[in-house]
């Protein structure tokens, strides 16, 4: 078997106000070098930025992956030396675990005797959807493996079959109840984004506490009005009571997004950043978890940057077109980190593009 050379980019999940079904990625990169050796050993070596971050043995999360993978397809294991170039700073809400886990799912599929070929459709598609499952992160599995604007859907039979076919069909209505005890699909689409859209990523020098989480502990499992927009709300880890008029709104507005990153050249592309990355929804639920994240996010935006905060946070965001000085917007967004009443220096500013490829793939000779 050949080596394998794997490189995969951050992601910001759950972009803007599209709730838990676009995510973008960013110039950031893990890369990870993946060689078959004829022992049955496991080696793993970790260099870069976060190399005390993750364990250096069979515990580190892309041999996880890897070897379910492999008991999921029924290929063998073998043995193997990793090393890993970390690049993606862990805990802050860029996908650095997305990241891992793409990894070892693409050596298991690029490994697999009958596997599809890296760098086709069937790889790619195979890598999201085993992805997906592994870490049950749709949104970031999606970005990390296309690349780009990342949208994500699922279909679930139950939903598609008509009320009132249900309502007038005994059959229907078992079909129903059968096909609701599958999980359901997920699928992904991928947009363009232009080059002259950078990303200046906000990061905190202190990871996020791994216990933390977003979703409050008394969600509802339903509201009992809307299955699908209950749906949504779980997803995004709020309260089922969260008016439908916000949550439609901000669905809405997400619209905006595809089409400003795709084309920034026009002179409003900053205004309408702004209205498509409105996080109304996302930063109730962040307050009371990471108070100097929203603090910071939203006096980004009171100055009129589109700001928001990457996946769980606490990394904060902000997109910018380039119809400004790079390097003046850059030396302006990094002296705010210096501000002692916003973050007390516990901050620090990369300037990084968006990526428009996700994953890498390239087996050695």
């Amino acid at each position: 078997m050949r080596s394998l050379r794997v490189s995969v980019p951050a992601q910001i999940a759950g972009v803007g106000p599209a709730v838990a079904s676009q995510g973008l990625a960013v110039g950031l990169r893990d890369q990870f070098l993946l060689e078959p050796v004829a022992s049955p050993q496991i080696s793993v070596s970790v260099l870069g930025r976060e190399k005390n971050s993750q364990p250096s043995d069979e515990r580190n999360l892309v041999i996880t992956a890897l070897h379910a993978a492999q008991d999921y397809l029924g290929a063998p294991r073998f043995g193997l030396r990793l090393s890993i170039d970390t690049f993606i700073p862990r805990q802050r809400g860029l996908g650095s675990a997305v990241a891992s886990v793409a990894a070892g799912v693409a050596g298991a599929l690029a490994f697999a005797p009958h596997g599809p070929q890296p760098g086709t459709d069937d790889f790619r598609h195979g890598v999201f959807d085993l992805t997906a499952r592994l870490l049950s992160r749709p949104v970031g599995a999606a970005t990390a493996v296309y690349g780009g604007l990342a949208n994500v859907w699922h279909t679930d039979p139950a939903y598609d079959i008509p009320r009132s076919v249900v309502d007038n069909d005994a059959s229907a209505v078992t079909h129903r109840a059968f096909v609701s005890t599958y999980h359901p699909a997920w699928h992904a689409a991928t947009s363009r984004v232009a080059p002259a859209v950078d990303a200046y990523l906000f990061l905190p020098l202190k990871a996020r506490d791994a216990s933390l989480t977003p979703v409050p502990s008394d969600v509802p499992p339903s509201s009992g009005r809307d299955p699908a927009l209950d749906l949504l709300r779980r997803e995004a880890g709020l309260r089922t009571d969260v008016p439908s008029g916000l949550l439609v709104s901000s669905l809405t507005r997400a619209a905006l997004l595809a089409p400003v990153l795709a084309d920034p050249r026009t002179g409003s592309a900053n205004e309408r950043l702004y209205e498509a990355t409105q996080p109304d929804i996302t930063l109730g639920r962040l307050r009371a978890l990471m108070p100097d994240a929203v603090q910071l996010c939203e006096h980004l935006r009171s100055l009129g940057y589109a700001a928001l905060i990457a996946g769980k946070g606490p990394t904060v965001v902000v997109l910018r077109a380039g119809t400004d000085d790079v390097a003046l917007v850059a030396a302006r967004l990094r002296g705010l980190t210096a501000s002692e009443w916003l973050a007390g220096g516990r901050w620090t500013m990369v300037h990084t593009p968006l990526s428009p490829e996700g994953i890498e793939v390239d087996p050695l000779d």
